[in-house]
C-alpha cells in the first residue's frame, strides 16, 4: 500500500558531511560550544541579520533558559494551543502560565487576549508562532512596551517565516527555535536563541553552561547543560543552505491543499497574513462535522486506511492536561482554543513531498467526504469552483492506493 509519512526531514548525504565529520572525529571535540556550533551561530546570525544566535540542545532548554531571566512567582502569558514544552518550560522556572485564546483564524495568541490578562503580577508574554505562522508581533510589541513587560516568541516551527519583510529571530526580547528533526533546520536536536539584545545574550551565555560566569569556575545563576554537539551542529551547517527552498516548497504544497480542498464543506485552513511568509512546518485543516459529514477523527481513521499518516496538534489543549488543571491562573476563556483543537487535523507536507502524492491526499480527503452524509452539498460546492471532476481524482487515488 502507497504509504505518505506525516514528515521526513531534508537530510545531507554521507558524501557531503564527510569532511567536517572527519575533522571532528580527529579533534576529539564532540561538544562543548566547539567549532562547528560556533560556525552554526554565525551562519544563523547572518541568515536572520541578529547580533547573537546563541545554539542550545534543544528549543526546549532554550526556552527555559530564557524564563530563567523572570522572577520566580510572576506569570508568564503563554497559549494553551501549543506543544507541551512551551509552557512546560514555564513551570519549570517555578513562573504561573496564564492562559490566553486564540484567533480562530490564525491559531495565534489574540493580542486583545493577551491585553485582557496583565495584571501586576505579569512579567512577561511567550508567544507561538503556530506551525510557523507569524504571529501579530508589531501589535504585541507594543502591548508589551506599553506594560513594561518581556515578550518571548516561541519560534520553534518557524525557521525561514517571515514577517513584513523581516525574518522571525528579530523580534521582541529574544526568540527561541528548535532544531529537531521533524523542523526545517533539522539537526537531530538542537536549538537557537535569537536576539539583539545584549542584556539577554549575556544572561544566557553563562545559563546555558550550568551557569559558570565566564572565564571562572563560579556558578552566578541556576544554570543546566545546554550545549549542543558538534555533530547535530554539523548537520545545521549544511541544512541552513536549504532554508529557502524548504521554505518555497511548504508553501507550493499548500497551495495545492488549499486549491484542491478549498470548495469541500466543513474545512476550514489557517489564516497566513499578506505581509507574512509561514514556514509551514505543518499543514492542518479543520473539520466541521456539520457540514464535512464526518468529523476530524473519522477522517483521520480514513486517510490512514489509504496510508495516509496525519497528526492532530494540539488535542487537547494544554490547559485540559491533568497535570496543568491545578498550576494556571485565573479563569480560562479559551472558546477558540477548544474549537480548533476539537477539530485540527495535520496533513503530510515536506519539500520531498511530491506533487502526485499531494494529489493522492487531496483525492483521499474528497473520497471521505463524497463517504459523508452530506455528499450533495460537498458536490455542489465543488462545481462552484470549475475544480476537476471528483471521480477523477477518486480513480487516481485508487490507482495509487
Amino acid at each position: 500500500m502507497h504509504h505518505i509519512p506525516l514528515v521526513k526531514p531534508h537530510l545531507p548525504t554521507l558524501e557531503e558531511v564527510e569532511s567536517e565529520l572527519r575533522d571532528m572525529l580527529r579533534s576529539g571535540r564532540l561538544t562543548n560550544f566547539g567549532p562547528f556550533a560556533a560556525l552554526l551561530e554565525q551562519r544563523v546570525r547572518e541568515l536572520l541579520n541578529l547580533k547573537y544566535a546563541l545554539c542550545t540542545s534543544n528549543g526546549t532548554t532554550g526556552l527555559m533558559l530564557l524564563l530563567n531571566m523572570l522572577p520566580r512567582g510572576s506569570e508568564v502569558l503563554v497559549p494553551s494551543f501549543t506543544f507541551l514544552p512551551t509552557v512546560q518550560a514555564i513551570v519549570w522556572n517555578s513562573l504561573v502560565p496564564v492562559f490566553v485564546d486564540i484567533d480562530a483564524t490564525t491559531y495565534n495568541c489574540l493580542p486583545s487576549a493577551v491585553a485582557s490578562k496583565i495584571t501586576q503580577r505579569t512579567s512577561a508574554i511567550l508567544a507561538v508562532h503556530t506551525f510557523g505562522n507569524p504571529c501579530a508581533v508589531e501589535e504585541l510589541e507594543d502591548i508589551a512596551h506599553q506594560n513594561r513587560l518581556r515578550l518571548f516568541f516561541d519560534s520553534a516551527h518557524a525557521f525561514g517565516a517571515r514577517c513584513n519583510g523581516r525574518y522571525l529571530g528579530c523580534f521582541g526580547d529574544a526568540e527561541v527555535f528548535s532544531l529537531s528533526a521533524t523542523k526545517l533546520l533539522p539537526c537531530g536536536e538542537g536549538g537557537v536563541i535569537a536576539t539583539n539584545s545584549d542584556a539577554v545574550k549575556e544572561a544566557i551565555l553563562d545559563r546555558r553552561n550550568y551557569g559558570f560566569m565566564a572565564g571562572s569556575r563560579d556558578c552566578s545563576n541556576m544554570g543546566l547543560n545546554g550545549k549542543i554537539t558538534e555533530f547535530s551542529a554539523i548537520l545545521g551547517t549544511k541544512e541552513i543552505e536549504f532554508v529557502g527552498r524548504e521554505v518555497a516548497r511548504r508553501n507550493q504544497v499548500a497551495g495545492r491543499y488549499r486549491s484542491g480542498l478549498g470548495c469541500l464543506p466543513g474545512l476550514g485552513f489557517q489564516s497566513v497574513g499578506p505581509a507574512s511568509t509561514s514556514s509551514y512546518k505543518d499543514f492542518t485543516i479543520t473539520v466541521d462535522s456539520g457540514m464535512f459529514g464526518s468529523d476530524r477523527d473519522t477522517l483521520r481513521s480514513e486517510l490512514g486506511t489509504r496510508g495516509i499518516e496525519t497528526g492532530v496538534y494540539f488535542d487537547p489543549p494544554i490547559h485540559r492536561m491533568a497535570y496543568f488543571l491545578s498550576r494556571t491562573s485565573r479563569g480560562n476563556e479559551l472558546r477558540n482554543t477548544e474549537l480548533i483543537a476539537e477539530r485540527i487535523l495535520s496533513l503530510p507536507i515536506y519539500s520531498e513531498l511530491s506533487d502526485d502524492e499531494v494529489e493522492y491526499v487531496i483525492a483521499s480527503v474528497i473520497d471521505s467526504c463524497r463517504a459523508g452524509k452530506k455528499v450533495g452539498e460537498a458536490f455542489s460546492h465543488r462545481a462552484l469552483c470549475d475544480e476537476p471532476d471528483l471521480g477523477d481524482l477518486t480513480t487516481v487515488a485508487g490507482a495509487r492506493s
